[in-house]
């Protein structure tokens, strides 16, 4: 017998149910499907159809399912079931940035994040780690391209995350905010925020800290807040973080900069549809194809 059966065009392998015709016509959940896929606006140049395999029905069927499933609950297929916007953030913990300053070099170590300050020249580069960086790096490492932008006689300031939170942290906010009231991001002639993926989401989103600034970004997320970027749930634990309250979203922050350089690979669905959320006439998106999502460590 002939099967096929629709599947979502990303399904890894050639999986489908073995189906003979004459049961995909009879069967009514088939038929169901069938339509709510191909009715449905979202759905129908995301499907394909698949010659069937040897595989037991209701194992072949789980992909399918789970992402349709997966879909309907967030709203895919007809309709939304969005989060309401985040509600004001709460009180941030005190923090005392006395005698912080762009003279020397100093190191915070915070809950949620370190903050690794070299001294060097008049430009501060602002550097956040991606959120690999925490899995796979030492605990005790530098700021991400530190070795380099020291090299070139710029000072640096590194995030580096304890883990992949989105630099969530309400500790780490209360930090670059006595920093930036005690005027040392003032201090420097110029500021560069930069990083990549989750650091790219960093640079963008604590740009206003220094408005005027410069953002060079790599392959951002531009927010993982729930009511205003549906369609990406790839980062569990930036998703079960808290998106309430300040820095939430790179595509506002990244409005306080100067000018805001954006790569991304336009190949990449993900990265393509989050560079699009940065609009003003201070954003350039720059295409970059091929390049795939995330930088090499530097």
């Amino acid at each position: 017998p002939f099967g096929a059966a629709f599947l979502p065009a990303k399904t890894p392998g050639a999986i489908s149910c073995r189906l003979t015709m004459r049961q995909m016509r009879n069967w009514p959940r088939w038929q169901a499907l069938h339509r709510m896929i191909f009715l449905k606006a979202r759905w129908p140049n995301r499907c394909t159809m698949v010659i069937s395999c040897p595989l037991p029905r209701w194992i072949a069927c789980l992909p399918f399912w789970a992402a349709v499933i997966r879909s309907s609950k967030l709203g895919g297929i007809g309709g939304s079931d969005l989060a309401s916007p985040p509600e004001a953030d709460g009180e941030l913990p005190a923090f005392d940035a006395t005698g912080l300053s762009k003279a020397a070099d100093f190191l915070l170590k915070l809950g949620s994040c370190r903050l690794d300050y070299t001294a060097c020249g008049d430009t501060l580069v602002v550097s956040f780690d991606n959120a690999g960086a925490p899995h796979r790096e030492a605990p005790d490492r530098r700021p991400w391209g530190h070795k380099f932008l020291v090299s070139q006689g710029y000072s640096v300031l590194g995030v580096i995350a304890g883990s992949s939170d989105w630099y969530r942290g309400k500790d780490l906010h209360a930090a670059l905010i006595a920093l930036r009231d005690t005027g040392f991001f003032k201090s420097f002639q110029t500021v560069v925020f930069t990083g990549s993926s989750m650091g790219g989401y960093g640079a963008t989103a604590f740009a206003e800290l220094a408005p005027g600034c410069r953002i060079i970004s790599f392959n951002p997320q531009s927010t993982l807040r729930r009511d205003l970027v549906p369609w990406d749930r790839q980062h569990a634990n930036g998703m079960k973080q808290s998106w309430s309250g300040l820095f939430s979203d790179g595509a506002e922050g990244a409005k306080s900069a100067a000018v805001a350089y954006i790569f991304y690979d336009p190949f990449n669905k993900m990265d393509r549809r989050h560079a699009q959320r940065y609009q003003g006439e201070n954003i350039r998106l720059m295409k970059a194809p091929l390049l795939g999502h995330g930088l090499p460590s530097a």
